[in-house]
């Protein structure tokens, strides 16, 4: 439609006008909208009212405790705004009422003093980064109709030990947990469906999760260098992830989700697994060895990265693809063997491995060689990574015209590489 065509007519003075009703539309809907009020006053909080409840949206106090009013010249405070309570670092003890239906964004963020927080049942969503960088932390109570715990909204609370949750969540946010201590075991109720990326990653005293029937997202890197998880365990009834021996896979076995990070020792994968996921292993320390699975077909990124006592890794033949940063910061990591299988090898897959001696490929791959524990494509035209336990000089090759991305950048040892007369281009 037009705007000619919503015009309409109407007379003044005698004179036939035109007035578009999308001009009417807009009044009609200012007029018509909550009003706001101006920020006004209570005791050491500041407020903002729409007429029917009423939002905290800074406190001025100074005190320890902070005890957050229900009501308000007699409408409900349903909301504590976003960075209300930001940075209060004398603040020990808040007491949230249930009126409150909503906990804004980085509404407490780095509350250092704070050390326990219950979350009233009337809470349904605990807003972005609402607690970032609470580092003193130790307890936090969930309360049961909070539906959506937001993005980063417990990042950084490293004290974090205790942590209890409702009933009716749904949604745990990337990052929402990250770094945090959390000793012993979470359990994720059955209600949970969705964990962003990272949502626990990096919580250094968390040794067990047990997963709910109903998750059927779970994002990348959810549980990576958890040092101290021992298990992970998953209802028998969930449709879409399972678990054996501690270790979470898809419903079907194809894929390798997540190797628990305190598990020490070698590890034999069950031969269902097609796939190691993204972060599989990564930052498991206690890791000695792995034997892959013998119908493996691709390695994902930073899938074993920093696995620090891997001392040697054999890729089989079923294997066609190695992801970027595969193997990264596996810092005693000193032999590598390729099979015939595969087929790319993804940038950084080896960066950081400084102990690493040679790389070995079999004669049959048709995408690489190995000539001195140096890789190369099959044609030798392009030198694709110098192994970083590399000492002293090294002298590339004639044939090679190409050096590639990274092909040196972890060889600290090297004193000097010697090019080919009218070598060809680096990259």
């Amino acid at each position: 439609m037009t705007m000619r065509a919503m015009e309409q007519p109407y007379v003044r003075d005698g004179v036939f006008l035109r007035t578009p009703v999308v001009s009417w539309c807009i009044l009609l809907a200012i007029a018509t909208a909550p009003l706001q009020s101006a920020a006004e006053q209570y005791a050491d909080f500041t407020y903002v009212s729409d007429g029917t409840s009423v939002t905290i949206t800074k406190h001025s106090g100074r005190g320890a405790a902070a005890i957050i009013p229900a009501s308000i010249d007699g409408l409900p405070v349903a909301a504590i705004g976003d960075r209300a309570f930001h940075s209060c670092e004398a603040l020990e003890h808040v007491l949230i009422p249930d009126s409150v239906r909503t906990i804004g964004d980085h509404a407490f963020v780095s509350c250092y003093g704070l050390t326990n927080i219950v979350i009233p049942d009337g809470v349904t969503r605990i807003g972005e980064a609402a607690f970032w960088d609470c580092d003193g932390l130790v307890s936090i109570t969930i309360g049961r109709n909070v539906v959506a715990i937001e993005k980063n909204a417990f990042l950084m609370c490293g004290d974090l030990a205790n942590l209890s949750f409702g009933g009716k969540l749904k949604t745990i946010g990337e990052g929402a947990f990250s770094e945090c201590g959390l000793a012993g075991n979470v359990a994720l109720p059955d209600s949970i469906t969705t964990i962003g990326d990272n949502a626990f990653s990096k919580c250094r005293w968390l040794k067990g999760v047990s997963i709910g029937r109903n998750l059927t997202t779970l994002g990348r890197g959810v549980l990576s260098s958890c040092g101290q998880l021992a298990d992970i365990e998953v209802d028998p009834g969930n449709p879409s992830f399972d678990s054996a021996d501690g270790v979470l896979f898809d419903k079907c076995g194809a894929t390798l989700i997540r190797y628990p990070g305190g598990k020490a020792g070698p590890y034999t994968m069950p031969d269902s697994v097609k796939a190691i996921g993204e972060r599989a292993f990564s930052g498991c320390e206690s890791l000695t060895s792995v034997a892959f699975s013998t119908n493996l077909e691709f390695i994902g990124k930073h899938a074993l990265s920093k696995c620090d006592r891997l001392t040697c890794v054999t890729i089989p033949d079923s294997v066609h693809t190695l992801a970027d940063w595969a193997f990264y910061n596996c810092r005693r990591l000193a032999k590598v063997f390729i099979s015939e299988g595969v087929t790319r090898i993804g940038g950084c897959a080896f960066s950081d491995c400084n102990s690493l001696e040679a790389i070995t490929v079999s004669p049959g791959n048709s995408s690489f060689r190995s000539e001195e524990g140096v890789l190369f494509d099959k044609s030798g035209r392009i030198l694709v990574l110098c192994p970083g336990a590399a000492a002293g000089s090294f002298e590339v090759p004639h044939g090679v015209e190409t050096i590639g991305n990274g092909a040196f950048s972890w060889c600290s040892k090297l004193t000097a590489v010697m090019l080919p007369y009218g070598g060809g281009e680096t990259s």
